[in-house]
């Protein structure tokens, strides 16, 4: 069986599935680049398959039931398995952690805050959102009523907070605090049966609607309306994101497959290697109408941080982060989506912070 993606905007590799399929409802997916392969969970397969490069599977854990989330956190796959969480070593597939989270009936995604050791996973029969630490392996409610059913998390530490998604009609985009549980939203209402999210290197969000067939990219505050990169996706369940090849993994839950989707990069240019400073130029054209150029200057190897923030302070977008060598680069700002008004883009490096202003009129 092969899964069917219609392209938009984003190139995307359907894997083709191979006699020996072993997915059966496969509900969230993990790039383990140690071992140059995918692991990818089973809702009714009561197991977790490994994928090689080439779509070869194999079984890699079994006697997993009812496997909602998986993440991967250093060497250890946590899996949420029906009230259980279990950790694995990825290295030899050996259980290591078998945590009984009290309460629930069906836990569903994952995401750990690193910092913290602390995992939190949703429980979509029950409407509850747990925490647990993985230090002392104790649960506790965070979040005990209120939400729809809630599906996709992803701990955002730029904000200290927990994006949730809600898998339900008109619903929007929510925001849990994960002192005190309390929920708000971060979008409006307007997207329908939301189910996996992630974050890119970019700080980009992604969040895929289930009953659409169509994967979201958001900016890294939700300040602007999202674009969609992929569509025509069979029950996107499950993400998986491959900081190395900036690739996107998707499970179809409803044709037992998944799908790779080499998402779009924010284009950084080198456009000379001779430089003499440190130095953060003025945007051209300024004022703008949709897009600008910005360019910068390294005189020598740096970890670069290109950040916009609107009027009020609030961090509109990172367009670069990551290691670039000396050179004379630029970028381009599409600000398609977002209000007429004044913004500022920030350059950081490990030793020179600059920061310029622009104005976009529509």
């Amino acid at each position: 069986m092969k899964a069917i993606v219609i392209l938009i905007s984003a190139l995307l590799l359907a894997v083709n599935v191979y006699s020996q399929n072993l997915l059966n409802g496969p509900d969230d997916i993990v790039f383990d680049v140690k071992h140059n392969r995918l692991l990818i969970g089973n809702w009714a397969g009561n197991m977790i398959v490994a994928a090689d490069s080439n779509g070869n599977q194999t079984v890699f854990k079994t006697n997993i039931p009812f496997c909602h989330g998986l993440e991967l956190f250093g060497d250890t796959l946590y899996a949420a398995s029906a009230d259980k969480i279990y950790g694995i070593n990825i290295n030899n597939a050996q259980t290591i952690k078998n945590i009984t989270v009290l309460g629930s009936a069906r836990l569903g995604h994952i995401t750990v805050d690193t910092i913290s050791n602390i995992l939190y996973v949703s429980d979509w029969n029950i409407k509850k959102i747990f925490k647990v630490n993985i230090n002392s392996n104790t649960p506790s409610v965070l979040v005990n009523s209120g939400i729809e059913t809630p599906v996709g998390v992803l701990f955002d530490p730029n904000y200290n907070r927990i994006i949730l998604l809600t898998f339900d009609a008109n619903t929007p985009v929510k925001a849990v605090n994960p002192s005190n549980g309390q929920v708000t939203n971060i979008t409006s209402a307007g997207y329908n049966y939301l189910d996996a999210i992630t974050r890119d290197k970019y700080g980009c969000i992604y969040v895929s609607s289930f009953t659409q067939g169509i994967v979201y990219r958001f900016d890294s505050v939700f300040s602007a309306p999202p674009e969609i990169i992929s569509s025509g996706h069979n029950g996107p369940s499950g993400f998986g994101y491959n900081c190395r090849d900036h690739l996107l993994g998707v499970t179809n839950y409803n044709s037992n497959s998944y799908s790779l989707v080499t998402l779009p990069v924010i284009s950084v240019k080198n456009i000379s290697k001779k430089t003499g400073s440190f130095i953060l130029l003025q945007n051209y054209p300024n004022p703008f109408n949709n897009s600008t150029i910005l360019r910068f200057e390294l005189s020598k190897a740096s970890n670069v941080k290109l950040v916009i923030y609107d009027i009020s302070g609030k961090e509109a977008g990172v367009l670069l982060n990551g290691k670039l060598d000396p050179g004379i680069y630029e970028t381009v700002w599409q600000a398609v989506n977002y209000s007429s008004g004044i913004y500022f883009y920030k350059l950081v490096t490990n030793k020179y912070v600059s920061t310029g202003k622009m104005c976009l009129t529509k």
